[in-house]
């Protein structure tokens, strides 16, 4: 017994003598391995964690040799897979280090050399994509290439070495240019798969990448082979990948990338879809900091941009351009592949710019094209690209500026690309129907005969390589079409133009029934089929073609696929011929024109884009609607001339307005359908009135295309609604284009002078209450003397000192004779003097004061001593002025006035307030530190009248006209709109510039502060056009409130104003006030 324990107590010493290390390894090494296993079924972070913490504990009783070298590729193995669900370049950094260990652990001559790398070369490249460092991917090929020339007996490490090194040479080939890298990469892509037999679980991933590097060479060669390889490739990928792979995302990316490709040269619709879907997969599998999140990002919109350009599809471009703003800010600067993501972003934005004309967008898609050329060296093989896509967006803005010098800078960056790009490249034919183009617009204004023949050519030479099928074939056939017609404007070869019928027919017939691009090709068809009319007079002469060609252009205009701005377009090119031709259909064209151009603008989120829209587009004539008129007159239909000028002018009023619908009656009718309709007005006016400015908490201004987005889900809905409101017996025209028969309610209480404007002609409309509307044909209006004289009374500054008051004289004098007088002569004979009119000016004399007009001689009247003037902007606000006004005998007054300082008072300001109050004592005035934002637009609803008695200052940018308050505190004029009230009816702006319009931008649109006030609900304003005398404020409120408030204490009538303002002015012209000083008042409304 002795014997065996002393043998047994040996046995445990020597067990005690054993390494920790060698107990502790193995179970170590299972557990580590146990975890990775189950994270990779259960994606628990927790394993993963795990995992590597048992794996570092067996590191580190691994000093040196073959076992830590073991011990590392297990423990980088797991970090991969850390970095692979994160993206942090830590992890990636940290797996590096551990494979530069292991490779030193492993010198030459060591059989798992190759495995460290392999590991390395590739953890190298990842860092690469990642940080976009040049040495990165130099280094990746050079231990790619060192493990290359090992030549392994191990057929599985052999493989992974091809299909490491064949990566880094496809991005070396992006981002260098040598067709040799791509070819090799492509050589060794084949190698690998040979080594990969069918059902090899790592074959799908190099059929992925051998599906990538086709598609590249067929970008360079335009071999369709290598295209359709590309698509093969990708889809046994994806057939031999199981849903729940890692690398699933990004073998679904390529394949979707090569259908993308292949939809660019076949224009099937249906690889584009399935495109889309294949990336949307993609995407949602990738989490954000998801390693292939950034390829996927910029791969996704890409495909929607393309399918933007098929079917226009508004919520498609908004998507694109949220995506893309989220890809740019995974490319920093420095990212070598920032370049290609700013060149993504500028596509959208100037695809934004052809749908909506905002030259915000065409600034800001040039912008970023230029700083991609930038960042592009000479030798990059996407510097041609860019070249290309600025050289788009420069033809694109020398639409809105027409110039040699815009037009010499494409033909220039055309020919770049042109040198740059080899014989076969798939862009060649894009850039030559640039360059094309741009040739074809500069004869236009150069008229070299040379710019017109080579832009034929290089047009044949684009349809060449543009074959039947192809998407932009038919496009090709139009403007060559097109080309060939300006080549027989010079020429008169008739045979031109029948070839351009021919080619244009032919494109015609090419396409799908549904396919947006009929409008345009059908417009161009159409101008083929009249220039044939107007020459052919042979006996083959087809009497038919301007039949066919009218109703070609209202297929054109009517045809729903296109984009509501290439209908809008069309409807202007078919009213331009309708005008040329004399034909009728220009009712009908001006008709659809003006109802377009309505959707077209409330595409824009809120009215302040929409007013830089209208004053800085070119897209839209400035005249549409009076240009309508005219047309209207000429057919002697004038109920419709009103109608038009209703729905095009003051649109953004109207929009609003709409915004406000009259909710009683509805709710009497039906409760819910109430409920809704005020549910969502308020949204869209709560949007359409936002600010363009980023927020007071330092935020970022939310995106345009994001507000469209809400805009647009928001207008949906509410069509929708009133489609069902409209249903309702009394309401089919709910919130719909107001006729004539109701707008004639207007002129209720006196006559309303519609004075249309136009390059066509120039007339009068008398709107009445109960007969048939009279016209005043006006003409000797002279519309360029007609600017001068507003110009004039916009900035009487702009006149010498003193000679303002001589100027305004002579102002008048001609308004009275070529406007007033004859409007007058056509009144006399059944108005009474003293009765009230009002003038409904357009254009120009929106901005000149038609109630001051007068001969201005001895013993002559002039119009304030005959009638009682007031404006309105359009006949549907003086309705609603009217509607919603009653007298009252109630004199609450409102009074917000700035008096300047402590120790600085405007003295003139403070006996405003004094002759105010002997008016009307009970008068609630703020001033002070009272008369600020917060306290004014809170006791706005509260009063009937209101009187501001402070300065008032116009800004370029209407919305932003502003009151000035105390403090430097502003009321501007965006801040009005906001304001509801109730029981508002009278406003007397006591200020500058109130009335003022903007001449040089929409004056048709009458935005200032006046018509803001109106907007709220105040029946009668009493503005002025521009600045105001400070003297004038106390004499000027004595006799209003005089005469508003009587002595005999009867009631006070708000439509007493414009008699009352009448009256004023009399009293300062008695008092010899100079002209400038009572003209610069003017009254609006009931």
């Amino acid at each position: 017994m002795a014997y065996l324990l002393e043998k047994l107590r040996k046995i445990l010493n020597n067990i005690l003598l054993i390494p920790l290390f060698y107990i502790q390894r193995p179970w170590l090494t299972h557990r580590g391995l146990r975890l990775l296993k189950r994270f990779d079924q259960t994606h628990e972070a927790e394993d993963l964690d795990s995992a590597i913490s048992q794996i570092r504990r067996l590191v580190s009783l691994c000093p040196n040799g073959s076992t830590r070298a073991t011990s590392l590729d297990l423990l980088s193995t797991a970090i991969r897979k850390r970095f692979d669900q994160g993206g942090k370049v830590e992890f990636i950094e940290e797996e590096i280090s551990m494979h530069r260990e292991t490779l030193k652990l492993r010198p030459i001559g060591n059989p798992d050399r190759l495995i460290s790398l392999n590991n390395l070369s590739e953890a190298i490249r990842v860092r690469f994509e990642m940080l976009g460092q040049p040495g990165d991917l130099e280094e990746s090929i050079d231990y790619g290439r060192q493990g290359l020339a090992l030549e392994p007996s191990d057929p599985d490490q052999r493989a992974k070495s091809l299909s490491s090194l064949g990566i880094a040479l496809c991005m070396h080939f992006e981002h260098n240019g040598e067709m040799d890298d791509l070819e090799s990469g492509i050589k060794y892509f084949h190698q690998a798969l040979d080594l990969r037999p069918v059902g090899h679980p790592k074959r799908r991933a190099v059929l992925s990448d051998l599906a990538t590097s086709m598609r590249t060479r067929f970008r360079e060669t335009s071999d369709m082979n290598d295209l359709m390889k590309a698509v093969a490739f990708g889809r046994d990928a994806l057939d031999g990948c199981p849903v729940d792979d890692q690398q699933r995302p990004l073998i679904i990316g390529n394949l979707a990338s090569a259908l993308l490709t292949r939809f660019t040269q076949n224009g099937s619709l249906e690889d584009l879809e399935e495109s889309i879907d294949l990336n949307r997969q993609a995407l949602a599998s990738q989490p954000l900091g998801h390693p292939d999140r950034p390829l996927t990002l910029g791969n996704l919109p890409i495909a929607i941009l393309f399918r933007f350009g098929e079917t226009g599809r508004t919520e498609d471009l908004e998507d694109c351009i949220q995506l893309f703003r989220e890809s740019l800010l995974l490319f920093p600067e420095g990212h070598p592949d920032r370049a290609m993501a700013l060149s993504n972003i500028s596509s959208a934005i100037l695809a934004r710019f052809q749908q909506a004309g905002r030259i915000e967008d065409s600034d800001e898609g040039i912008n970023i094209l230029r700083e991609t050329l930038h960042l592009l060296p000479n030798n990059h093989p996407y510097r041609a690209e860019s070249l290309m896509n600025l050289a788009a967006a420069m033809l694109q803005r020398f639409e809105l500026a027409p110039t040699v010098e815009a037009l010499d800078e494409v033909v220039a960056l055309d020919k770049e690309a042109l040198e740059v790009l080899p014989p076969n490249h798939t862009y060649r034919a894009t850039v030559l129907h640039s360059y094309a183009e741009a040739l074809g617009r500069r004869f236009k204004l150069s008229k070299d005969i040379g710019d017109l023949a080579r832009a034929v050519t290089l047009h044949e030479e684009a349809l060449e390589l543009w074959p039947p099928g192809h998407p932009e074939h038919c496009t090709s056939l139009k403007d060559l079409a097109m080309i060939i017609v300006q080549r027989f404007e010079q020429s008169g070869d008739e045979g031109d133009l029948k070839k351009a019928l021919e080619l244009i027919t032919n494109a015609e017939e090419e396409l799908p029934a549904d396919h947006p691009k009929h409008t345009d090709i059908r417009v161009a068809l159409a101008t083929v089929l009249l220039r044939l009319h107007s020459i052919d007079t042979s006996d083959n002469h087809d009497s038919d073609y301007p039949s066919k060609a009218f109703n070609l252009f209202e297929n054109a205009v009517n045809h729903s696929s296109a984009s509501v701005k290439a209908r809008f377009t069309a409807a202007l090119e078919w009213i331009s011929k309708a005008r040329e031709y004399r034909h009728t259909s220009i009712i009908q064209a001006y008709t659809v024109s003006l109802t377009l151009l309505t959707r077209f603008l409330v595409a824009t989120p809120s009215v302040e884009l929409q007013h830089k829209f209208l004053r800085s587009t070119s897209t839209i004539p400035k005249t549409l609607a009076s240009d309508a008129a005219a047309a209207a007159i000429d057919a002697e239909q004038l109920d419709v001339a009103i109608e038009f000028l209703e729905q095009g002018r003051s649109m953004l009023w109207s929009e609003m307005r709409n915004f406000r619908p009259p909710l009683e009656q509805l709710r009497e009718v039906n409760t819910t359908f109430a409920d809704e309709l005020q549910k969502l007005t308020t949204q869209l006016e709560h949007q359409a009135t936002s600010v363009e400015a980023p927020s007071m908490l330092n935020e970022s201004p939310i995106p345009v295309e994001v507000r469209q987005k809400n805009h647009r889900i928001l207008s949906e809905r509410l069509d929708g609604l009133l489609g069902q409101i409209r249903k309702l017996e009394g309401f089919a025209n709910f919130l719909s284009t107001v006729p004539f028969h109701t707008l004639r309610a207007a002129a209720a209480e006196g006559p309303i002078i519609v004075i249309n404007v136009s390059q066509y002609r120039c007339d009068a409309i008398v709107v009445y209450y109960s007969c048939d509307p009279g016209l005043v044909h006006l003409p000797d209006i002279d519309i360029s003397t007609l600017a001068e004289s507003a110009s004039h009374c916009s900035d009487p500054k702009s006149t010498k000192a003193g000679d303002f008051s001589k100027r305004l004289r002579q102002i008048l004098q001609a308004l009275w004779k070529t406007v007033v007088n004859p409007i007058v002569d056509f009144l006399a004979p059944t108005l009474p003097l003293k009765s009230r009119i009002w003038w409904c000016p357009t254009s120009y004399l929106c901005a000149v004061p038609l109630h001051a007009a007068g001969p201005y001689l001895p013993k002559q009247r002039n119009l304030p001593d005959l009638f009682v003037s007031s404006y309105t902007s359009t006949l549907s606000v003086l309705i609603s002025a009217r509607a919603q006004r009653a007298e009252t005998v109630v004199k609450d007054l409102f009074v917000i006035a700035d008096v300047g300082k402590p120790g600085s008072e405007i003295p003139s300001v403070q006996e405003e307030l004094r002759r105010i109050q002997m008016h009307n004592q009970a008068a609630y005035l703020a001033f002070g530190e009272n008369a600020n934002k917060n306290n004014i637009l809170t006791c706005l609803p509260q009063y009937r009248w209101v009187h501001f008695a402070c300065h008032g200052h116009r800004e370029q940018e209407s919305f932003h006209s502003w009151f000035q308050l105390y403090g430097n505190d502003r009321l501007e004029l965006i801040d009005l709109i906001h304001a509801r009230l109730p029981n508002a009816e009278l406003a007397f702006l006591s200020a500058c510039h109130t009335a003022a319009v903007d001449v040089q931008g929409t004056p048709d649109e009458v935005i200032h502060l006046a018509s803001a006030l109106q907007f709220c609900g105040f029946g009668g304003v009493i503005g002025t056009l521009w600045a105001m005398a400070d003297i004038d404020g106390p004499d000027v409120a004595d006799d209003f409130y005089g005469s508003m408030f009587p002595e005999n204490g009867s009631a006070a009538n708000f439509r007493n104003s414009a008699v009352a303002l009448n009256n004023v002015t009399k009293e300062m012209r008695k008092r010899k006030v100079p002209l400038d000083r009572w003209v610069n008042f003017v009254h609006i409304g009931a």
